[in-house]
């Protein structure tokens, strides 16, 4: 028997949105609440479509399938089987009652998704397109993006268009799809999410058929999430911010084409947000301080940085490898941290043998250390690069930086 929508205390729910819209740290809310487990991208929406097109081109074609709607039903009922046979086995593993899965793909297989699990809760996430756009570029300059290469194809000289033209046609999909289903999907603005999270998420989860307790927010950054794709800077996060709130007018309104103004303004007017005019007249961006730059930088390498992860090792347990801090400028320098042994060692200069580097500018390094920034800020605004082992060097960042 399919499921029907008289159930919301037990049906899935997906997270939609556009790419860097604050999805990753919104399943992690979600993920910190004792009935839902939220994994990380998982992508349903296109195994969905490849396991509708294996049942329907198989079972579908056996003698005895009448017609194209029992060719339909029978490849709809096999998707349901195969997915909720592996989602109710992860969420009975996390010792959880519910799933719920975000995929910014989603939105483009959400006729299938919907004829899959008809009982689905979607919660429609939405953030500013300039914000949208500003952090795209931080996350990936060149637009790789998977689902932003074929925009950037078409306009490979202008990035800010292509990244807006792909924000335009999302949130036109997911607005479309709100009206069509509006008892099942709840709208929540990433302004809103950040700034004022005890008001958003007590109206979010009764939406859900939960309840919301408070207490939860400050588990949120210590609980345990699996981790997969989608944003990192989640991970380098210690608290809620509000930092990336109007970063986007920092990009030139020159480059947004006069063909895609009118469109996005009638979609920002839908959601409550500002014109383009009116965004760029009043940001809520501007630069930081300046110092005495230099004179931090000493401070902070050659006294606080010692004593801070002496204070680290008695406390926790610290990560096994040797990093590279390159900081950049006039400032700058490179410093190399070994934390192998049983003492913290701290050299000046290169180390060809080192496990992950992490490089910033060193106005950047000041912002951090004088509060002014915080380490997943910068990441996000492309401030901070890691390389090497990935997941060592975020440990080093939340160590050193966070």
């Amino acid at each position: 028997m399919r499921p029907t929508e008289n159930h919301p205390a037990t049906a899935p729910v997906f997270i939609l949105s556009c790419p860097r819209s604050g999805s990753t740290l919104l399943r992690c809310i979600v993920d910190t609440h004792p009935e839902f487990c939220s994994p990380a991208q998982l992508g349903l929406g296109p195994v969905c479509a490849g396991l509708f097109n294996a049942a329907y081109y198989s079972l579908g074609q056996l003698p005895g399938v009448a017609n194209e709607a029992e060719r339909e039903r029978i490849a709809l009922v096999e998707v349901r089987q195969a997915l909720s046979s592996l989602m109710d086995r992860y969420t009975l593993g996390k010792g959880k009652r519910r799933w719920c899965e975000k995929s910014t793909v989603n939105i483009d297989h959400l006729a299938l998704l919907d004829k899959v699990f008809p009982e689905a809760r979607y919660i429609c996430l939405y953030r500013n397109s300039m914000d949208v756009v500003h952090s795209c570029l931080k996350f990936s300059p060149l637009g790789f993006m998977p689902e932003l290469m074929p925009y950037v194809a078409r306009r490979p000289d202008n990035l800010v268009a292509a990244l807006a033209e792909h924000w335009l046609d999302q949130t036109g999909k997911l607005l479309a799809f709100e009206a069509e289903t509006p008892s099942r999907c709840f709208r929540i603005g990433y302004e809103a999410l950040v700034s004022d999270p005890g008001r958003v998420l007590p109206g979010l989860f009764a939406f859900l058929g939960s309840e919301w307790d408070a207490g939860l927010l400050d588990s949120i950054f210590t609980s345990h999430h699996d981790q997969g794709g989608g944003d990192i800077k989640v991970w380098l996060s210690r608290e809620i911010s509000q930092d990336s709130l109007g970063r986007g007018a920092s990009i030139p309104s020159v480059h947004i084409p006069d063909s895609l103004r009118g469109t996005i303004d009638a979609l920002h007017a839908k959601l409550g947000y500002p014109t383009l005019a009116e965004y760029y007249s009043a940001p809520c961006w501007g630069s930081p301080a300046a110092g005495d730059i230099a004179a931090r930088i000493d401070q902070f390498m050659s006294h606080e940085l010692g004593a801070l992860l002496a204070r680290q090792r008695e406390t926790q347990t610290l990560p096994k490898g040797v990093c590279q801090l390159i900081v950049q400028g006039a400032a700058g320098g490179v410093w190399s941290l070994d934390l192998t042994g049983p003492e913290s060692r701290i050299g000046i200069g290169e180390r060809q043998s080192a496990d992950c580097t992490l490089a910033l500018a060193d106005t950047t390094l000041c912002q951090i250390l004088a509060g002014e920034k915080t380490v997943a800020a910068a990441y996000e605004q492309g401030e901070i690069d890691a390389g090497g082992d990935l997941g060592l060097a975020i440990q080093f960042g939340r160590l050193l930086l966070g």
